[in-house]
């Protein structure tokens, strides 16, 4: 059996079967008919579900992450000239898994993984006393999955594009600023 292209497979499988199922309920054994290859293939990429559902996020972000470490001016990026953009093509690629994440309540393997990347990308950059700049990540990534939690268990009432939109508006000029305006534009 060719096994190029095997770890793929399996997290292909591993997707179309965590959507219907449970992490603890999803069998190596399940994984392996579903991805066509056998046990000692899934153990030569995996030691366990666990670590299957960790690469599988690794994969799934990997896109985004990468577009983000090519950046080189580190404040285009935070005034978002480029982010958004970035979100907007990455989004409504990959929803679907993220959406499954959520539903299973998952979502702290992508907010570690984010914050994580995001620091050592930030580190690389600045090279100073980052102990402000954690707790600003700390607080803008549990912000943004809050609402993206929030957005999918209401049941998408906005487009993935107005989301991203109001996200980005919520992050450049913050929370308080927008709130004042709406506040403001009701007493009007």
């Amino acid at each position: 059996m060719n096994h190029h292209g095997a770890e793929k497979e399996f997290i292909t499988a591993f997707w179309q079967i965590y959507e219907h199922k449970p992490l603890e309920k999803i069998s190596i054994k399940e994984l392996c008919i579903k991805a066509g290859y056998n046990r000692t293939t899934f153990y030569v990429y995996y030691q366990n579900i666990y670590d299957l559902l960790d690469k599988a996020v690794d994969d799934l972000l990997s896109p985004v992450i990468e577009q983000i470490y090519e950046i080189d001016d580190l404040e285009s990026l935070l005034k978002g000239n480029l982010i958004r953009p970035l979100f907007l093509k990455f989004f409504p690629q990959r929803s679907g898994y993220i959406e499954i994440i959520f539903k299973r309540n998952q979502y702290y393997i992508l907010t570690e993984k984010i914050k994580f990347r995001l620091l050592d990308f930030i580190k690389a950059q600045l090279k100073n006393d980052l102990k402000n700049i954690e707790i600003i990540l700390e607080y803008q990534i549990s912000a943004i999955i809050g609402v993206i939690s929030y957005w999918y268990k209401s049941e998408k009432k906005m487009t993935e594009e107005e989301l991203i939109k109001i996200i980005y508006e919520i992050s450049a000029r913050g929370i308080f600023s927008l709130l004042s305006e709406s506040l403001s534009d009701k007493r009007q």
